[in-house]
This record gives C-alpha cells, structure tokens and sequence, in this order.
C-alpha cells in the first residue's frame, strides 16, 4: 500500500528493492479512497469503509483526516481535485514501477491517466511530502 496517508514502504522496502535493482508496485495511491475527501463529515452507504469497516482503523485518524483537510485545500488553492493531487504525488516517486489503481468505474481510470499527465509542480510534491512523512 501507498499513499500520502501510507508510506511506511519508504523506510526499508523501497530502498531494498532500489539496492537490489527490483521494481515495486505500489496500491491503493487514494488510502482506499480515504484521500477524496469523502470522508471528512461521515462513511457514505455503501462506500468502502461502510462495507468494509476494518479498513476504519487504518485510516480514521486524527493525522490522516488533518492530511485530508490539506490536501483540500491545496486542491481549492490550485483547482486540480484531491483524487488527482494525491495520485499525482504517489506516481512521482520514481522507486515505484507501478501503481495499481484499483478502478471500480471509468471515472477512476480517467482520474488516474488525467493524474499521470498533470503538470505537477515540484513546489506541490514538496509541500505534500511535508504533510505526510512517516513517523
């Protein structure tokens, strides 16, 4: 899993597979869609945390939903939705070979390739590093 709100592969497995000429693939760049923002008043019927409620405990923290409300934010700031920003900032890391999107509609595979060839600037990258390094 990576994402602005899972990065613990940055401590030792990205450098292994780096030191050791591996790719890697990482999933879920959207926390499992905890990075849209729909979360931030309540779980919506049927999304994904309403049906699979464990996935609650990885993500509804008090960190993770102040994340959200920057990456809202920087989304009003720049008008490029939340979805795309935070799959942006996942596809820039160059140890990725991949990232595994997870699309469930054609709207998710728009978001994801509008994502690849958005104009991300490095100011972004840097101010979302910021947000979310690993403890």
């Amino acid at each position: 899993m990576y994402s602005l709100v899972s990065r613990e592969i940055e401590r030792e497995f990205l450098p292994l597979c780096r030191r050791e000429n591996l790719g890697a693939i990482g999933y879920s760049p959207l926390g499992a869609g905890f990075l849209s923002g729909k979360y931030l008043d309540s779980i919506p019927k049927g999304s994904r945390f309403d049906v699979i409620p464990a996935h609650v405990d990885l993500f509804f923290g008090e960190r993770n939903f102040a994340l959200v409300r920057k990456l809202h934010d920087l989304a009003e700031r720049t008008g490029i939705p939340m979805v795309k920003l935070a799959m942006a900032w996942a596809l820039r890391n160059p140890d990725l070979t991949a990232i595994l999107i997870g699309a469930r509609t054609v709207q998710h595979i728009d978001n994801a390739l509008e994502a690849l060839h958005l104009e991300f600037p490095e100011e972004y990258f840097q101010e979302m590093n910021e947000w979310s390094k690993p403890d």
